[in-house]
């Protein structure tokens, strides 16, 4: 498979991307392979997941226990099934953090999962940034289509969905407690 060519060779991809006509910024996009790699990060990562269990908007309602267990699955995990993003800037400072898996009901129409998306603020386009890499990543790793959902059901998400990251709404989620 063509990314195991390549995925180890250098976790850390230096990454330019246009944030205004003639003007690019760069940043570090660092897949998280290894034990030692989380540990490195964890400070992000706890930042990422204080900030995804807020109780004002939470994106994510899960222990801590289970989030720093899934993190460690994929990333440790097959790097052609998911990866772990930390994005920093070129001075390797964090910036933001993401968590994409292979949610494929089949193997020749793969589609690649944003479990999670994290940007702590210090750069206004980390959204669209991180999702560019997370493109190329993805046509790398031959998935044809990309997936997200969010929590949050509101205009600002639907706007940053739709018009920022290029998303169209597929389908409707509905759930139901078992009492």
């Amino acid at each position: 498979h063509p990314c195991v060519d390549w995925y180890f060779e250098d976790t850390k991809t230096m990454y330019s991307v246009l944030v205004q006509p003639g003007r690019g910024q760069q940043f570090v996009a660092q897949h998280l392979t290894s034990f030692e790699d989380v540990l490195e990060n964890l400070t992000l990562i706890r930042a990422a997941y204080t900030s995804l269990s807020d109780p004002n908007g939470a994106r994510c309602d899960i222990p801590w226990e289970d989030w720093r267990k899934m993190i460690l699955d994929v990333a440790l995990g097959d790097p052609c099934r998911g990866t772990v993003i930390a994005f920093k800037s070129k001075n390797l400072k964090n910036l933001g953090l993401m968590v994409v898996f292979d949610d494929s009901e089949s193997m020749s129409k793969r589609r690649l999962f944003i479990y999670a998306g994290y940007s702590n603020g210090l750069y206004k386009g980390a959204p669209t940034a991180a999702m560019e890499y997370v493109i190329t990543w993805a046509k790398e790793n031959d998935f044809v289509a990309i997936g997200a959902n969010s929590r949050r059901l509101s205009g600002a998400a639907t706007r940053l969905f739709r018009k920022q990251l290029g998303f169209r709404p597929v389908a409707m989620l509905f759930e139901r407690k078992i009492t």
